[in-house]
């Protein structure tokens, strides 16, 4: 990533969460051996859980009958799937497992799934949870305040919606929520992204937390780190200016720190950035080279004109990379071509 997220927590939207945290905390308690709403459900949530009463309160039912006649080995096995997939940042670091539903036993897997996908895709939205918790409108809004970058910090290539826009960025369930269980209403597993990167091919559905095509768990950068002095730094190899052709050069996409390498290659390929960044440089590159030697052939005319000052002046352009569309691209680019052979044939003899 190229930086990451502040959270807005505790925001009013993570109540539905923690009202669901409250049943699921009496279901693993196993004080009540039949579902009971004085003691299921949280004083706040009985309202919500009444009115709707075949969007949750009938799958709310189902979910405890469930676990109540499962045997304790079961048991434990959903409470640990209900912990460890609402612990993303451990997830993210490798040492939480994260359970897929066909991890879960049979007799409640099919009640968890029936209910978590309504409640992104639908309950989230109903009038009296709206009441309670707010609408997804209301997070971003206060989001983007907080998180004032305007790139998407999966790419850098996009921009984010704000807060005086009308519309919203899609929130990314980062654990995807087909895949796992409990998960797809924490907002520690949303956060705001650009449609590219959103995109089937690029993250799209992808099973993040294992190495593809394998079940070795990996290390992902989590949008919520607070990593210290992090830095993604590009880097073009080629013995020509002429890149058209992205298989013969060489794009280097290091990390600071290089601790995180491991973390760094997980979210390069997740999001597909080598192929879009290359792809990106090999379309534009004309324009960007053009631009270049029109703005050498206008400055150089000028009293005082330094080559290397109007060498860092074009590379400075592009240094803010949280904050200006391609910019971390734009940035490689500049670099690698003002300090080329190339260049320097390239305007002899302009003035």
């Amino acid at each position: 990533m190229l930086y990451f997220y502040q959270s807005i927590s505790p925001h009013k939207i993570e109540r539905l969460h923690n009202y669901l945290h409250h049943f699921f905390t009496k279901m693993f308690a196993e004080v009540y051996p039949i579902y009971d709403h004085s003691h299921c459900i949280d004083s706040n949530f009985r309202v919500i859980v009444t009115t709707y009463k075949t969007q949750l309160d009938d799958k709310l039912k189902h979910i405890y009958t469930a676990y109540m006649k499962l045997k304790p080995q079961a048991k434990s096995i959903v409470q640990a799937a209900y912990a460890n997939n609402n612990d993303i940042e451990n997830i993210c670091n490798g040492s939480a497992k994260p359970f897929k539903y066909p991890e879960l036993p049979k007799g409640i897997r099919k009640p968890v799934k029936i209910l978590y996908d309504e409640l992104w895709d639908s309950i989230l939205g109903y009038a009296r949870v709206e009441d309670k918790c707010g609408t997804l409108k209301q997070h971003f809004n206060l989001f983007r305040k907080k998180n004032k970058n305007s790139v998407c910090p999966f790419c850098g290539i996009d921009g984010l919606l704000n807060e005086y826009d009308d519309l919203k960025n899609a929130y990314d369930h980062y654990i995807p929520q087909k895949k796992y269980p409990f998960c797809s209403i924490q907002f520690r597993n949303l956060a705001p992204i650009c449609d590219q990167c959103n995109k089937s091919g690029n993250k799209g559905q992808k099973d993040i937390p294992y190495v593809p095509k394998t079940s070795k768990q990996r290390v992902l950068y989590f949008p919520y780190s607070s990593i210290y002095n992090h830095k993604i730094e590009l880097s073009i190899n080629a013995s020509t200016t002429e890149l058209k052709n992205s298989a013969k050069w060489v794009l280097s996409i290091d990390c600071v720190p290089a601790t995180n390498t491991s973390k760094k290659d997980a979210w390069l390929e997740i999001f597909n950035l080598e192929k879009r960044y290359k792809a990106m440089i090999a379309k534009e590159s004309y324009k960007w080279k053009d631009k270049v030697i029109l703005d050498y052939t206008k400055q150089s005319k000028r009293t005082g004109f330094n080559l290397s000052n109007f060498i860092s002046d074009k590379i400075s352009d592009f240094s803010d990379i949280e904050n200006q569309k391609d910019a971390i691209v734009k940035k490689c680019f500049h670099e690698f071509y003002l300090n080329h052979s190339n260049f320097k044939k390239s305007i002899k003899g302009i003035v």
